[in-house]
């Protein structure tokens, strides 16, 4: 689940003060260490060796923030927002997802500002009023209530799946937080392009109860979207910020649309539009750089298998087949530019029929 499997390897990598000077370094030397940057502060009293900080994801460094903020706690926090969503593996880090939110943040209207959150400052969640106040190595939020779960072998406890998708509504851009749920859903409720309905119906009325419970919270509009518009067939970022724009335009769409494969196999589409009879995928680069999703394949080989598949759901559906990839959906003017190039047609505003404050925020420069 998520980082978890780095979590061993996270606390081998942090060293407190008294390990440090156990091995014969003097306070002068520990300081010139730190300045030279051959040690990491991760917090008061806990480092990490310099070059191996350095080589570290910046959603691994966080986890390592998190140990150590866990190791230094008096009491067994509960991690929360970004925190829970970095341990249950969603993209909050994504550099594409921030360029995005940062771009929203030009307009008056955008409905929520992303400051580049320092992976350094975890986030915990309390219900004692009498808890210290939020500080310069940790971040908290005070509830009446923090429903959690313990991550699998470990001591590691975080906000539930529904109780982490109302924090980051709530709390991040909307572009960010879309993403990160939908990738939570994904990872929690489907394999493959089979999806546990049952289990994300349950999600929503857990959702629902956060609402219900607080009506007035800051946020909730965009909780309501989520809610609304969260899809756990969703398998990447990208295709979750496409479809974003497709309900800010006003496509009508189908994801995840199923066709008829060679040898009677079902292969999906990541979208259709029925009004156009055309289906859409949408591909990052990452799909055919990345050593990790090729497999044992080669670039060549994986373009090769593509376009052999893409020929054949055209010829059996007498469909036309489109592809974008991450520029197109960086923004609704370029989506809708893309749409005019593509002929998917579109009203240029939200679908009729969505709640009216929902309408109002995809009416916004998300």
């Amino acid at each position: 689940m998520g980082n978890n499997d780095f979590i061993p390897a996270a606390r081998r990598l942090l060293l407190t003060a008294a390990e440090v000077q156990a091995e014969g370094v003097s306070r002068r030397s520990f300081r010139t260490l730190v300045e030279r940057g051959d040690l990491r502060r991760i917090r008061p009293g806990y480092y990490v060796a310099g070059d191996q900080w350095r080589e570290l994801r910046i959603d691994q460094q966080h986890v390592v923030a998190i140990l150590a903020a866990q190791t230094a706690a008096s009491s067994p926090p509960v991690f929360s927002h970004r925190s829970a969503a970095t341990l249950l593996g969603a993209p909050v880090w994504s550099s594409w997802l921030a360029r995005l939110a940062i771009s929203a943040q030009s307009s008056k209207l955008a409905p929520r500002t992303h400051n580049s959150p320092d992976p350094l400052v975890p986030h915990i969640s309390v219900t004692s009023p009498n808890t210290a106040p939020t500080s310069r190595s940790l971040v908290r939020h005070r509830a009446l209530s923090v429903p959690a779960v313990f991550l699998p072998h470990s001591a590691i406890s975080c906000t539930t799946l529904a109780r982490t998708a109302a924090d980051l509504a709530r709390s991040e851009p909307f572009v960010i937080a879309l993403a990160c749920v939908d990738a939570l859903l994904h990872r929690a409720f489907a394999v493959g392009n089979e999806v546990d309905v049952a289990s994300v119906q349950q999600w929503r009325a857990q959702v629902h109860g956060t609402l219900e419970s607080a009506p007035r919270a800051p946020g909730n509009v965009s909780l309501r979207a989520i809610l609304a518009f969260a899809d756990p067939g969703a398998s990447s970022p990208l295709e979750s910020v496409s479809r974003l724009r497709m309900l800010q335009l006003g496509v009508e769409f189908e994801s995840q649309w199923r066709v008829r494969g060679r040898e009677g196999r079902w292969w999906y589409v990541d979208f259709w539009f029925p009004s156009a009879g055309m289906f859409g995928e949408c591909d990052g680069r990452v799909k055919y750089t990345d050593r990790k999703m090729r497999g044992d394949r080669t670039v060549e080989e994986v373009l090769y298998a593509e376009k052999r598949r893409q020929e054949w759901i055209e010829g059996s559906t007498r469909s036309r087949g489109v592809r974008w990839g991450a520029m197109e959906p960086s923004s609704r003017e370029s989506f809708a530019r893309m749409c005019r190039d593509f002929s998917i047609p579109y009203l240029g505003r939200p679908l009729p029929g969505l709640d009216d404050r929902v309408n109002q925020l995809l009416l916004q420069r998300l």
